[in-house]
């Protein structure tokens, strides 16, 4: 039996929803499991750990990156101001995962 392959999906949400559903469906369409910020429940604990627990157990993580930079955990460990997109990044290739970035043409 083979392991299934999990899949972080990584974005700003409001203004890529349609690419974060086609990433999905082509996740499910190639036979892996997507994880996505649509499917997280709200737990009460810090925001940016729970994100970054999220990311930990996946195998690849796919970063849709356009035109807005996203929302700014406050509570970031050194006063950091990055996005919760980029810390997922950092995080997946710290923790020896490939990251896939996709790149949304400014023209579209």
């Amino acid at each position: 039996m083979s392991k299934e392959c999990v899949v972080f999906i990584s974005s700003t949400n409001e203004d890529l929803k349609e690419y974060r559903e086609a990433a999905r469906d082509a996740a499910i369409e190639a036979g892996f499991r997507p994880v996505m910020m649509e499917y997280f429940a709200a737990s009460g604990g810090p925001p940016f750990k729970e994100c970054l627990a999220k990311v930990t157990p996946c195998d690849v993580l796919v970063v849709i990156v356009a035109h807005r930079y996203g929302w700014v955990p406050p509570d970031q460990p050194g006063g950091q101001t990055k996005s919760i997109t980029w810390l997922e990044c950092e995080h997946a290739e710290s923790t020896g995962k490939k990251v896939l970035a996709f790149l949304v043409d400014k023209k579209v």
